[in-house]
């Protein structure tokens, strides 16, 4: 895997390459309170740009 600088907006995570985040995204989303937040966030925004 490939390394780069830190990250500003993610500076938990050295690299936000796509073998590496994927694998991360994942699992994240394998949690219902991910997929819930996810939801809540999406339709909010949606909702907030029809309007």
């Amino acid at each position: 895997m490939r390394k780069a600088g830190r990250n500003f907006f993610f500076p938990a995570f050295a690299a936000l390459y796509y073998e590496e985040f994927w694998p991360f995204y994942v699992r994240q989303h394998s949690k219902a309170a991910t997929r819930v937040w996810h939801f809540i966030g999406t339709s909010f925004v949606m909702a907030v740009s029809s309007y």
